[in-house]
């Protein structure tokens, strides 16, 4: 038989196929993987700066911003206007200590919400919370300092994947 043609057979095809989706599959798993670090990496690395700013502005002013925050387990409105309390805080006056405009050439840090209000967020969209009362409250962990925590990934307040200022680093 000279003239028989070769071709595939619907086995080698669907095998074929499969390999590629299993690639393909690997792919998107490793590049969420990726993102996800990447999205941590960002908040802890905004935290540090905020705690730096917070830091100097001490120095300058002799306490931390102030705050009007306690500690919940639920995200809500005075989590939003004590964002916006440290951002107002943190960027005015004369003795300015995070310029808005070096906020504003980081897009994963400052946000807008409702009313306009401009906030400092994190990589998942969500409000940096932020608790500096006095005295120290029963739901403050950093009773001498402040807490600065972000409800990570889950956006869920209290659970592992919380990015604090007083936890694993």
């Amino acid at each position: 038989m000279p003239n028989q043609v070769r071709a595939f057979t619907l086995i080698e095809l669907t095998m074929v196929m499969v390999i590629i989706v299993l690639l393909i599959t690997a792919t998107l798993k490793v590049v969420g993987y990726v993102h996800g670090l990447t999205s941590r990496n960002s908040a802890k690395m905004d935290i540090q700066k905020l705690s730096l700013a917070m830091e100097k502005y001490r120095s300058d002013k002799g306490a931390y911003p102030t705050s009007s925050l306690f500690r919940t387990s639920t995200f809500g409105l005075a989590e939003i206007t004590n964002s916006w309390l440290l951002y107002q805080q943190l960027t005015s006056g004369r003795s300015c200590i995070f310029p808005a405009r070096m906020i504003r050439t980081q897009p994963t840090i400052i946000g807008v919400v409702t009313n306009n209000f401009p906030v400092i967020i994190d990589p998942w969209d969500n409000v940096y919370c932020y608790c500096c009362t006095y005295p120290p409250t029963v739901g403050q962990v950093n009773q001498s300092t402040f807490d600065l925590w972000s409800y990570g990934p889950d956006r869920v307040n209290g659970t592992i994947d919380d990015i604090t200022n007083w936890k694993g680093r």
